[in-house]
């Protein structure tokens, strides 16, 4: 795997939870009394619909590149990259067992990683 392909398939969750962010940001702007095109125009939900799009794209150039099952494993960093970045951006807590989490996600990419080349 080339270098560059192995800094998309890290960038990748990283910009997931970049987006969720940015929708988490939108959902505190927005209310329900807006009409629908005053809450489609939020510049946050904008920003992160369209990071979403070229996101889908970026993932079909990855799995053109790559099988599925060594692919995939990676889109569970961001169940690693999006909290921390909601503890860094918004200050939401994250305690001791949470991070354990966190750690067996990024063993369980590792493993499966390791399996794959082991082949």
């Amino acid at each position: 795997m080339t270098r560059f392909l192995w800094i998309v398939l890290i960038a990748y969750p990283i910009a997931v939870g970049a987006g969720q962010i940015l929708f988490k940001l939108a959902s505190q702007r927005l209310r329900p009394d807006q009409p629908i095109w005053v809450q489609a125009t939020e510049p946050m939900l904008i920003a992160a619909v369209t990071l979403y799009g070229a996101l889908a794209v970026i993932w079909i150039l990855i799995v053109r590149e790559l099988p599925l099952s060594a692919a995939y494993p990676f889109v569970a960093l961001s169940f690693v990259f999006t909290p921390l970045f909601a503890w860094l951006l918004l200050g939401e807590k994250l305690n001791p067992a949470y991070m354990v989490g966190i750690a067996f996600i990024c063993a369980g990419v590792i493993i499966t990683q390791r399996a794959l080349n082991a082949v």
